[in-house]
């Protein structure tokens, strides 16, 4: 891993490890899991199945090199670093709550 290393990583390294990251992600697997489940049937054939498979891997692979895009430049960055902590505290929060939530049902 190039950041334990003080290097910075190549534009595949990133790609490789942010699709391990998705590819590993258990809530990402329910959200298509719950999203399919309408279209999967017994009788599915392999181009179903591929078509499904491939839509999963595009949209997910083009939201997050959106958002990778969008906030990794320029004036957004900037903003996001200024107020970092603010967001940290807020996300934070929110988790919290949302724990308790959960804890209490």
């Amino acid at each position: 891993m190039q950041v334990e290393k003080g290097e910075p990583a190549t534009v595949f390294s990133a790609g490789i490890e942010g699709a391990m990251i998705s590819l590993l992600n258990p809530k990402l697997a329910v959200f298509f899991i719950a999203l399919f489940s309408q279209f999967v049937s017994a009788d599915a054939t392999l181009t179903d199945k591929l078509i499904m498979t491939a839509t999963a891997a595009i949209v997910d692979g083009l939201w997050y090199s959106l958002i990778a895009l969008v906030l990794s430049h320029g004036p957004v960055l900037k903003k996001l670093q200024d107020k970092s902590l603010l967001i940290n505290r807020l996300t934070g929060g929110i988790l919290i709550a949302l724990a308790a939530r959960v804890a209490t049902l």
